[in-house]
Formats: structure tokens, C-alpha cells, sequence
């Protein structure tokens, strides 16, 4: 079998960007604004926007790039599912996958964005926050559903090749 390095590079960068965000906005929900929260509200409304604004080159980025290797990636993945396989469960999860992630793009923006439209949502930050973390959460739960069926039906479809390969392989009488 050969190893194909687009593949590769793909996956890398979807893992990688995902790391980034999803570990950036649970490290600030979690870690930071607790902490933050114990410092003079001077100090920590400081913290939290320089925190912010470093943050949000990563979150614009990190966007890029699991649209760009997400849909790339789903389109080879999907290209890949054995014909007659039931898709219609992966496809459900896909699409509410992407929507949820789509949420997590719109409050991480939002969030460690400068947009005074957005500033009741930042001024409101532990609660979003949350959801934002919460929502992280549920499309990294989805994900490995999504590759466990997916393995599974790679899996059933080779066995039943393999299955009928001796049979047409086997000399008539």
C-alpha cells in the first residue's frame, strides 16, 4: 500500500488546527478566566484582552483550516464509503458536526474579536465561554462516532469481498 502524503498533510493540519482551537478555548474556560477572575478587575480585564487578542490570530487561522482540510477531507471520505453503504447516519453527523463547529467559529470569533457589536456577548464571557466549550466538546464526541461508524463500514464492506472472492475464485464443476 502506498502512503499518500496529501492525505497525510490533510489529516495533519485538520488535528493540528483542532488542537489548537479546541484546546485554546477549553485552557481560557477552564484555566485562564477562573484565574483571571481572582485578580483585581483591573488586572484581570488586562489579562483577559491581551489573552484575547493573541488568541484570535490563532482562532482565524485555526478556522481556515479545518474548513479548508474539513471539507476537503469529507469529500474524499465520503468518495471512499463503499457504494452500497447506508451513509445517510454519517451524513446526519457530518452536517451537525459542521453546524455545531460553525457555532464554535462564530463565539471564538466573537469572543476574542475587538467588534463592539459582540461586546454584551465578550462582557458576558464565563457563560459563552461554557457553551463554546460544551458545544468543543460535542463536536470532538461526534468526530469519533463519525470515524468508528465509518471504520465499520469499510470494515463489513472488504469482509464481504473477501467473502466472495474464494467463491469466484473456486473452479466450476
Amino acid at each position: 500500500m502506498e502512503l499518500d502524503w496529501l492525505v497525510v498533510v490533510l489529516r495533519w493540519l485538520h488535528v493540528i488546527a483542532a488542537v489548537l482551537l479546541a484546546g485554546g478555548i477549553l485552557f481560557w474556560c477552564c484555566v485562564l478566566r477562573p484565574a483571571a477572575s481572582e485578580l483585581d478587575e483591573a488586572a484581570g480585564t488586562a489579562l483577559r484582552q491581551r489573552v484575547a487578542a493573541r488568541f484570535s490570530k490563532i482562532v482565524m487561522l485555526a478556522i481556515l483550516l479545518l474548513l479548508v482540510s474539513g471539507l476537503i477531507n469529507f469529500i474524499r471520505i465520503n468518495r471512499s464509503l463503499p457504494a452500497d453503504a447506508n451513509k445517510m447516519f454519517y451524513h446526519s453527523l457530518f452536517g451537525i458536526k459542521f453546524l455545531l463547529g460553525l457555532v464554535v467559529f462564530f463565539l471564538a470569533s466573537a469572543l476574542t474579536g475587538r467588534s463592539p457589536a459582540f461586546e454584551k456577548l465578550r462582557a458576558n464571557g464565563k457563560t459563552w465561554l461554557g457553551v463554546t466549550s460544551t458545544l468543543v466538546v460535542a463536536v470532538i464526541l461526534i468526530s469519533g462516532v463519525m470515524r468508528v461508524y465509518r471504520d465499520g463500514l469499510c470494515a463489513r464492506a472488504a469482509a464481504a469481498a473477501v467473502q466472495q472472492a474464494p467463491a469466484a475464485a473456486e473452479p466450476a464443476n
